[in-house]
């Protein structure tokens, strides 16, 4: 139930301050009984990642400090185990990376951020489709 109200308020009110609690609680949810219901209520689960993945991405873009909340995303998904979508993964990463250099071009907060960009930029590759093809099995972070 919380994720059904979760998503309801991303998607409909574009919730910015929930958008990041999404991943675990999708997480705990397919661990529980959301696979059943949605087979239920011939719903496909894969419709509701994706929505939501979408509506989050549009809440990136139009938040006003898009490094910060890329950032604290990134660590979202980290921390909850979520299987981010290809596209969102390069959306994201994309994003990140083009405020990471506005941050360094604009800021004197370049050099305090660094060391976490480039965990979280790692982060990133090292969990795209293209990572697991190559057998990419760092577990630094």
């Amino acid at each position: 139930m919380k994720l059904i109200d979760l998503c309801d308020q991303i998607w409909n009110q574009q919730e910015v301050s929930l958008a990041k609690d999404f991943f675990q609680t999708y997480v705990d949810a397919v661990k529980g009984s959301f696979l059943s219901i949605c087979q239920e209520a011939k719903v496909d689960p894969a419709v509701v990642r994706k929505r939501t993945e979408e509506n989050i991405n549009a809440i990136l873009d139009e938040y006003p400090n898009k490094l910060l909340y890329a950032g604290t995303l990134v660590d979202a998904i980290k921390s909850s185990g979520y299987e981010l979508s290809d596209e969102s993964r390069k959306h994201l990463h994309d994003v990140y990376e083009e405020e990471i250099w506005k941050d360094f071009v604009r800021n004197k907060n370049f050099f305090r951020r660094q060391r976490s960009g480039r965990k979280r930029i790692a982060y990133l590759h090292r969990n795209s489709a293209d990572a697991r093809c190559d057998g990419d099995t760092d577990s630094d972070n």
